[in-house]
């Protein structure tokens, strides 16, 4: 028997998993072919076996079928079956050969049936499953060893239990198999009823296969009555109750291409399961192209198996005409784009409802080139109105073919995602919206809804309804006109009083009985009320989805506005989805919520509320906003009623009194624009958020040249506006008619190309990179520059950064059309950049170079230094080969010397042969070992001469591995050159000698005391000579000159910007009459460092600048001046901002919050942080639980006992309710007892008494009548007494917490806050506290695992708790104790791994309390843009404010002082413990080693915080508060006091929209940091 070792390939077996569930056929390899292997076996023994020769010539094999075989011997047909003779013909029976020809058969036949006995025992394990194999499979499967039909056994039955889909346990007949196979005796019994089975089955369509013989093998086990034995034999073929087994029948791989053919041509919508197997297809059938049918007429089905294709596709190009005319029998519309875009997105049945689908995958450049080419197919007439309808699926295909209409359809969610940024607004954009845009535009908000309901109902009623009219509706409130009386609904149910809705049953009954007939007034409202109740039933359906986005929302902290949910509860389900997916993505983003969000209804709005909760959920959202200050116009008081009916109201009232939550309104797009357009206006430079939002506004708004403003004041904005202007106008042409006014300064133009490159507008005169400018922002810039004047002089002011410019722009090709720009722009390079010029230069320079590191290793060889690692490195070396290849002019004998010594050093450069040299000299283990005791290194005995000695021995072997330069050779060569170069130096001199630029013209008048010249000077430039003004007057000689600067300050303030006067008043504003402590002042600086730019890439590699403000900080203060004099400075700036503001519109009376006297005038925003809300550095913010005055208290204890008494009268009017319910019980309990007894009395007197039984039957009928009435009472009455109990078992709850509550405010020491404040930190980042006390004198550095006495987390001197929850760092901080340890200020700062985090802080009940971090208790949160170490924060425990600094410290350090702080505290507690004596723990060396490291650490950190507590505690500027009451004076306005006092066209300053505000009053939210800028610094 062969059996031939291999089983399927993998790629088989993958599509064999299909060709099996999908046909239930098996592709397997087939080697031999059984029946062939039966009859070669008969030739093969008739040719090898004497005895069997001579059958040879008399033999004839017709054919051999498994276990049958035909053949014709001596001319006659015999038949032989499982190795038995069934031919019984005479002719037969008297051959004389037949004898050995049976016994040649039986021993062939027996081989076979040796074969089969493996694949027929799996057929019986399968069939257990409902599987049997074909003829053709069995044959093949004959051939297998035991090892390979266990595989392919294990497989069929893990594929075959997969597809019956069933958790039965597998019961074969064969456990055992292979070991364990049909006993040979039965084994044609088996194959006998297994060959029957498949002749009698319809399923099977290879009959032909099938020997017939086996019919009389079937027919002499039935004589041997063994047929009941077998697997098969319970089944009987063609009875209705038989049991049908499944065919697996052999396959090749073309019928698998086949059948997956007649798959992708089904009409049916695929399902996952069908593109799956598709995908199999195309990556295991390497030709599967060519089995693609054509046309496939199902779309979405075709867009499967193009995204297939397109996903598998093994060639070089694409395909894409043959790929578009597989849809070229479809007419593409946009919706047909979609269904393609989501069947690419893997998604099925979309076709059905597109509405469905929110999301795409990412798609690659070859399905967006199809996508694209067929939404170019589409109408572009109508293309727009299409786009819109399904705006959702369009902003995910952002392509420069139609930038326009897709731009403008993602417009709205990119606006959206801005304002509900900056101001908590959702636009809406319905209102400004065309009718037949593709939205209703006229579907109004929810009361519109109500009203039109209500209205339809009443309509559809009005036989009957005739005198009843609509009246007014606001949310579930609504009110009903009837005969002129108004009848309030709440939630569809009438408004009834309280008296009137519990009226006692037995009085209503009893007039039930007097007056059976109701009345007409009864009649009408029973058909009102149920009509109400139907008309409202969809607007709660209609709440319920959208209370359920409320609540989600509101564990971000924030809850909608009446305004906005009426109208988003009009929008369909898609659309609400859409808009919470928008909303909440954002204030995540807020509210650093992302990484522990759990919102109640995770799937919505699949997941909702219930019904029942609606209008629970309804209340809870109207107490809400009633509890912060919302408009109570606008909150319809109704729900109390109702709401105050449940019985845990209370503690819901105390649920959300506890949560503060900001409200998040409708915004309109005018609204937007403004802001946007305020932000383009800005004085300051903007932050980075801020341009982040006007570069997709520029991007977004199709219109963007419109809302562009006449001037862009700030240098700075003007470059990053202007440059995405340039960007989004590149598909038409530049707007150059539009950008040209506003360059007339050469250097705005250098900020421009500084952010094309990828950099910081402020990286002025820094060292960047720029990029390669295409050829089309080449000719814009230097358009631009020739629009310029007086260019020379800036181009002077950077020098060097304009020579980079030029190398990237290549001004030179311009000369023809710009020659005077040329000359400018080359300055003195025209005499230094003349190649001959240039190549001597640079020999010069290069020797130069050469000297400088002769010298470095000179000083090297003097010393004996460890660490070596940056004497000279590859990059350096590197440079010296690439100037040394780039000269022309050097003599060759110097190159040739020059050139080894180079290859000579490049040993120091290439490997660390100087450090391992000094290692092994200057720490080597022969000569010294390590002391544990001592913890050092010390020499070992009888070593000390040679180990002092090995120094001197490494200088000497340094002399031959660094070589000496040969300075005589160079020496003549430079001599040579030095004349040339004196010349040019002489003549680039010269020519800047007859070009003085302004700032070395000034210096020159101050150097030599000529202060009236200076000042003439400086007043050519207003902004310049207000900066300059203190130094001209400190410096100046006499009174005369003092006045002369006055008389220039005069002439020039007015044309100075408002953003320099109100900075030059604020300064001499402190500087009336007194000295200054210190000078403390903000200046630009940046983190350049080389290893900062190999952190920090830009776009397109360059280097990205990271641009910090610092603080200069001095003890070197100036006299104080003049009083009089600092007056009349401020005298006439104040009266220069007077004329400026004089004609903006003018003012009626304004109101200006207390709380902007705290917050001062924007500055230094560039670097400036993003929060909840956006404050100026520097400002004051009180506590949400700010210390209380005794008035303050007097007013809570008497509040607190006007609740409590209030409470107290509620509680016992509802005990006395109780007991009468309850007296009133056991009354009808009595008088039910009583007459049950009558009744019983009466029934056994029916046969004792004489009367008529028909008499005592009616006395009984009136008892039972008379019962069942009063247990009706009773019933009612239990159920008010129940009521009543819980009830008054809340109040009573209610009461005690009242009490102990006025206890507390009673016991309450003036001063003292009642929470505790945690301070946070989202993204893991180091928190550290400082503690200083009132003069700024350090007292304490705490971190997390410092000074802890509780775990490691606690602090016990300041009361301080740190912990960690989730991706939070946190600190709780208890005020008063921080007060009794004579600390004041906390200043927080943050470690150097902060880059991506957000800081906050939030109300909590305790130190280290329990509760979970919630966002919505967040008061204010920053998003951390720092790239190093800063501190976000100060809290003054004095004030109980927070002073926002928001400042970055200027160089890296703090985290080493708070390492060297906590080793010197434990180190000197461990001296304390040890009478402060050296030990063998800290030596005398490492105790002055970590002393002095800690006090040069300490003196660093001091100095920084004492300019921080400087500048920001004693700012030298003007609040807001003092700007507006210029604006005041200016613009003819009066200021009003109070708050009160405000009338119609009055205009009001808050620190934040007020909720409450007066119609017609115009209000200012002075976070807006850009209105100010714009409108008041302006």
């Amino acid at each position: 028997m062969v059996n031939y070792r291999y089983l399927n390939n993998y790629r088989d077996n993958n599509i064999n998993n299909i060709f099996l569930r999908r046909s239930n056929k098996f592709s397997v390899k087939k080697e031999e072919d059984l029946n062939d292997y039966f009859k070669n076996n008969i030739i093969t023994t008739i040719g090898n076996k004497p005895k069997y020769s001579f059958l040879k010539n008399i033999l004839e094999i017709k054919s051999c079928n498994l276990l049958n075989c035909k053949l014709v011997l001596n001319g006659n047909e015999v038949e032989f079956e499982n190795g038995k003779l069934i031919t019984t013909t005479e002719i037969v029976n008297n051959d004389v050969d037949i004898k050995i020809l049976k016994e040649l058969i039986e021993a062939e036949t027996k081989e076979i049936r040796e074969m089969i006995v493996l694949p027929l025992t799996l057929n019986a394990n399968l069939s257990t499953l409902g599987y049997i194999m074909d003829v053709e499979l069995l044959k093949i499967v004959s051939f297998y060893d035991k090892n390979n039909i266990e595989r392919l056994s294990k497989y069929l039955i893990s594929k075959f239990k997969e597809f019956n889909d069933s958790d039965d346990d597998y019961n074969p007949i064969y456990p055992s198999f292979p070991g364990e196979t049909i006993d040979p005796s039965s084994i044609y019994l088996y194959y006998s009823q297994w060959l029957h089975y498949l002749d009698h089955s319809p399923d099977y369509d290879k009959k032909s296969l099938i020997p017939k013989s086996y019919q009389w093998g079937m027919k002499k086990l039935d004589q041997e009555e063994e047929s009941n034995s077998n697997f098969l034999s319970e089944i009987s073929v063609g009875d209705s109750n038989e049991k049908k087994l499944k065919i697996i029948s052999y396959g090749d791989e073309e019928e698998f291409c086949q059948s997956m053919m007649v798959l992708m041509q089904s009409s049916e919508n695929f399902v996952e399961e069908d593109v799956q197997d598709i995908n199999t297809f195309m990556i295991k059938v390497i030709d599967h192209e060519k089995y693609i049918p054509k046309p496939i007429l199902n779309l979405e089905n075709l867009a499967h198996v193009t995204n297939s294709y397109l996903n598998y596709f093994r060639g070089k190009n694409l395909p894409f005409n043959t790929i578009y005319s597989w849809f070229s029998h479809f007419n593409i519309s946009y919706d047909e784009v979609l269904i393609i875009a989501l069947a690419f997105s893997n998604h099925f049945n979309v076709a059905s409802n597109l509405k469905k689908y929110r999301k795409f995958e990412y798609l690659s450049d070859t399905h967006q080139k199809i996508l694209m080419k067929f939404l170019n197919d589409c109408s572009g007439t109508h293309r727009y109105n299409e786009f819109l309808k399904k705006r959702k699926y369009g902003q995910d295909f952002e392509y420069p073919e139609l930038v326009k209409d897709l731009l403008r359809i993602s417009k709205e969610d990119v606006f959206n995602f801005i304002s509900i940024n900056r101001y908590h607004k959702y636009i809406d954009f319905d209102e400004d919206k065309e009718e037949g845009s593709g939205n209703n535009s006229s579907r109004g908000n929810l009361d519109d809804l109500y009203k039109k309901e209500i209205e339809k109902a009443l309509k559809s009623n009005s036989e009957f309804l005739s005198s009843v009219t609509f009246k007014s509706c606001n949310l579930l409130s609504s009110i009903i006109t009837v005969n002129g009386t108004d009848y309030e609904f709440e939630n569809g149910k009438l408004l009834l009083d309280e008296e009137e809705e519990e009226e006692d049953e037995e009085q209503t009954n009893e007039k039930e009985n007097e007056n059976n007939s109701k009345s007409k007034e009864e009649l009408f409202m029973k058909p009102l009320k149920s009509l109400m109740n139907k008309a409202t039933k969809l607007i709660r359906q209609k709440l319920n989805i959208v209370l359920s986005l409320n609540e989600n929302i509101s564990k971000l902290g924030f809850c909608m506005d009446i305004p906005l949910l009426k109208k988003i509860a009009v929008y369909d389900e898609y659309e609400i989805e859409e808009i919470y997916q928008l909303i909440s993505s954002e204030l995540e983003n807020i509210t650093c919520s992302r990484i522990n969000y759990m919102p109640p209804y995770y799937n919505f709005p699949r997941n909702h509320l219930s019904i029942e909760l609606t209008y629970k959920s309804y209340c809870k959202w109207l107490l809400s906003l009633e509890l912060l200050n919302y408009d109570p116009n606008m909150i319809p008081t109704n729900y109390r009623t109702r709401f105050e009916q449940y019985h845990d109201a209370e503690v819901i009232e105390n649920e959300v009194r506890n949560i503060k939550l900001k409200t998040l309104s409708i915004g309109h797009k005018d609204e937007f624009y403004q802001v946007m357009i305020h932000l383009m206006s800005a004085s300051e430079a903007i932050s980075k958020e801020d341009i982040m939002d006007l570069h997709s506004f520029i991007k977004y708004e199709e219109n963007r040249l419109k809302y562009i403003p006449e001037m862009i004041p700030n240098k700075e904005n003007l470059a990053n506006i202007i440059y995405r202007l340039v960007l989004y106008c590149m598909t038409e042409s530049p707007p150059l008619e539009t950008i040209l006014p506003y360059y007339t300064n050469v250097n705005d133009v250098l900020r421009l190309a500084l952010v094309m490159s990828g950099n910081q507008a402020s990286d002025l005169g820094r060292s960047v990179k720029f990029k390669s400018f295409k050829n089309s922002e080449r000719r814009i810039l230097m358009t631009l520059l020739n629009n310029c004047r007086n260019r020379y002089e800036d181009f002077m002011k950077y020098k060097n950064m304009w020579e980079r410019f030029c190398e990237r722009v290549h001004p030179s090709k311009f000369k023809n059309l710009y020659p005077d720009l040329i000359n400018d722009l080359l300055g003195s390079y025209r005499i230094l950049g003349t190649p001959e010029h240039k190549k001597i230069r640079m020999e010069y320079r290069f020797y130069l170079s050469l000297y400088e590191l002769d010298d470095r290793f000179k000083e090297y060889k003097e010393k004996v230094l460890l660490g070596v690692s940056d004497l000279f490195n590859i990059s350096e070396h590197q440079t010296f080969l690439k100037k040394f290849n780039s000269i022309e002019t050097m003599p060759k004998d110097i190159r040739e010397y020059i050139h080894q010594y180079l290859l000579t050093i490049a040993g120091v450069a290439y490997s660390n042969l100087l450090v391992i040299i000094n290692n092994n000299f200057l720490n080597n283990s022969n000569c010294i070992y390590w002391d544990s005791e001592k913890r050092k290194n010390m020499v070992k005995k009888n070593y000390e001469m040679v180990y002092e000695g090995l120094p001197e021995i490494l200088i000497h072997h340094n002399e031959t591995i660094l070589p000496t330069l040969r300075r005589e050779l160079l020496e003549k060569r430079i001599q040579e050159l030095q004349p040339f170069i004196l010349k040019l130096n002489k003549q680039n001199l010269q020519y800047k000698k007859e070009r003085p630029t302004f700032n070395s013209q000034w210096t020159e008048f101050m150097v030599n005391q000529q202060i009236n010249e200076a000042a003439h000077l400086l007043s050519q430039k207003p902004g310049v000579y207000l900066r300059h003004l203190d130094e001209l007057i400190t410096k100046s000689q006499n009174e005369e000159e003092i006045k002369e600067i006055i008389t220039f300050l005069e002439k020039v303030a007015q044309k100075a910007s408002v953003k320099v006067l109100l900075s030059v008043m604020g300064y001499f504003q402190n500087r009336i009459g007194k000295k200054m402590n210190m000078r403390a002042f903000l200046i630009k600086s940046n983190d350049n460092s080389k290893s900062n730019n190999k952190k920090e890439r830009g776009r397109n590699g360059h280097g990205n600048s990271s641009i910090k403000s610092s603080i200069y900080y001095t003890d070197k203060v100036k006299e104080p001046l003049r009083e009089e004099l600092c007056h009349q400075i401020i005298k006439i700036i104040d009266e220069a901002l007077l004329q400026k503001f004089k004609d903006k519109s003018p003012f009626h009376g304004v109101y200006i919050s207390p709380e902007l006297q705290k917050m001062y005038i924007p500055f230094d925003l560039r670097n400036a942080s993003k929060g909840l809300e956006n404050y100026t550095k520097g400002s004051r913010l009180d506590l949400s639980f700010k210390n209380i005055t005794q008035e303050e208290k007097e007013q809570m204890v008497k509040d607190a006992e006007i609740a409590l008494e209030k409470k107290q009268a509620e509680e016992k009017q509802m005990y006395d309710k109780k007991k009468k319910h309850e007296i009133d019980l056991i009354n009808l309990k009595s008088r039910i007892s009583k007459k049950e007894k009558e009744i019983e009395t009466k029934s056994k007197a029916i046969n004792t008494q004489n009367k008529s039984k028909k008499e005592i039957k009616q006395i009984l009928k009136q008892l039972n009548k008379e019962l069942e009435k009063d247990r009706r009472i009773e019933t009612r009455c239990r159920k008010d007494f129940n009521t009543a109990s819980v009830k008054w078992e809340n109040l009573e709850k209610q009461v005690q917490k009242l009490e102990k509550d006025l206890e507390d405010k009673r016991n309450c020491p003036i001063g003292v806050s009642y929470k505790s404040i945690r301070l946070f930190t989202l993204g893991f980042s180091k928190l550290i506290l400082e503690i200083y006390d009132e003069d700024y004198n350090m007292m304490a550095l705490i971190t997390k695992n410092s000074d802890s006495d509780y775990g490691t987390s606690y602090q016990k001197q300041y009361h301080l708790f740190f912990g960690e929850e989730w991706s939070t760092v946190y600190a709780d901080i208890d005020i008063d104790t921080i007060l009794e340890q004579k600390g004041r200020y906390i200043m927080v700062n943050i470690g150097s791994d902060c880059c991506s985090s957000q800081f906050g802080w939030m109300e909590r009940e305790f130190v280290h309390s329990d509760e979970p971090f919630e966002p919505s208790t967040v008061r204010q949160t920053i998003q951390l843009n720092y790239q190093g170490e800063a501190s976000p924060i100060v809290l003054d425990c004095k004030t109980r404010e927070f002073i926002w600094l928001d400042y970055s410290f200027p160089q890296k350090y703090y985290e080493k002082f708070v390492i060297a702080y906590h080793r010197y505290k434990k180190m000197m507690r461990h001296l304390n413990a040890n009478n402060y004596q050296p030990d063998d723990v800290y030596s005398e060396e490492k105790i002055m080693t970590t002393t002095d490291n800690y006090n040069k650490l300490l003196a660093l950190n001091s100095k920084i915080k004492k300019s921080i507590f400087y500048y920001f505690m004693e700012p030298i500027r003007l609040s807001i508060a003092d700007l507006i009451q210029i604006h005041i004076q200016a613009r003819g306005g009066k200021y009003l006091e109070k708050e009160e006092d405000l009338r119609d066209e009055d205009t009001a300053f808050y620190p934040y929209m007020p909720y409450i505000k007066k119609e017609k009053v115009h209000y200012i939210n002075c976070n807006q940091l850009e209105v100010l800028l714009s409108d008041y610094m302006n």
